[in-house]
């Protein structure tokens, strides 16, 4: 897993816990893996092990940004899942190596829309939803599937500030996905639009959570590799043991091959 005939690579997992919100990507992350890569000397040849729901397209970037300073060749190997934000991230490799478990997700971002009167957390919302919710409602008026009124109570309770931050988390997710797949995965600027407003676009899915699997990946342009037998063993097992260790108040690692980090709640 560390070497290929041509080139060494150093390694560095990032694994988290999908049942919790402190799992997502935050910004404090990119503390870990600065450590973890000043760990690795730099290395200009690195392969990331990634196992994570997603999380602030932000914090995603800064992170991005952070390893692809030095790092020349960046393989991203997925054992389980990268959803969304961590699909962003996957986006920044060179290729992604994907075995049949593995699956991807759509990038659509999910902003803060209010907090929940129970339990004071924020409640995420899909940034693609929220900015089509006025279309809906004027489709379902004009086919007269709604009643009028309804439509236009609703109308009332959209608030202008939260559709223009939904439409820049659209734009911002749009264009970081257009920018790597272009720059990293060195996909055509038309082919890299065209992926990347396909990945946005959470009404080809009907789901943020729907897998994109390697067959889906593959088809939609984007350069994956299918695991090799040894490569789906040793990121399976690694994948395994992390997940024993985020247990109780651990929420995610970030490892490498002499240490390791952990987030708890």
């Amino acid at each position: 897993m560390t070497k290929t005939a041509e080139k060494p690579y150093r390694v560095i997992s990032y694994m988290a816990r999908f049942d919790v919100p402190a799992a997502n990507i935050l910004p404090q992350d990119a503390i870990m893996f600065r450590e973890a890569f000043e760990q690795l000397g730099k290395p200009e040849n690195l392969a990331m092990v990634i196992h994570s729901p997603g999380g602030v397209i932000e914090a995603t970037e800064k992170i991005g940004l952070l390893l692809r300073e030095h790092v020349k060749e960046l393989m991203i190997v997925v054992p389980d899942s990268a959803k969304s934000a961590a699909t962003m991230l996957a986006l920044m490799g060179n290729e992604i190596h994907m075995s049949d478990l593995s699956e991807l997700g759509p990038i659509d971002p999910q902003i803060v829309a209010g907090l929940d009167p129970n339990t004071g957390t924020s409640v995420f919302r899909p940034a693609w939803s929220i900015i089509n919710t006025p279309f809906n409602l004027q489709d379902m008026w004009k086919k007269g599937g709604l009643d009028p009124n309804i439509v236009a109570l609703l109308a009332k309770s959209l608030d202008p500030t939260l559709l223009d931050v939904a439409q820049n988390a659209l734009d911002l997710a749009t264009a970081i996905a257009e920018g790597w797949l272009t720059k990293y995965m060195g996909i055509s600027s038309s082919d890299a639009k065209r992926i990347a407003a396909d990945l946005t676009d959470a009404s080809k899915f009907h789901s943020h959570g729907r897998s994109i699997r390697y067959p889906e990946a593959k088809n939609l342009g984007l350069k994956v590799v299918k695991m090799s037998p040894e490569l789906e063993q040793l990121s399976f097992e690694l994948y395994l043991r992390s997940i024993r260790i985020l247990r109780d108040r651990r929420v995610k690692l970030v490892d490498w091959d002499s240490g390791g980090l952990a987030a708890d709640m």
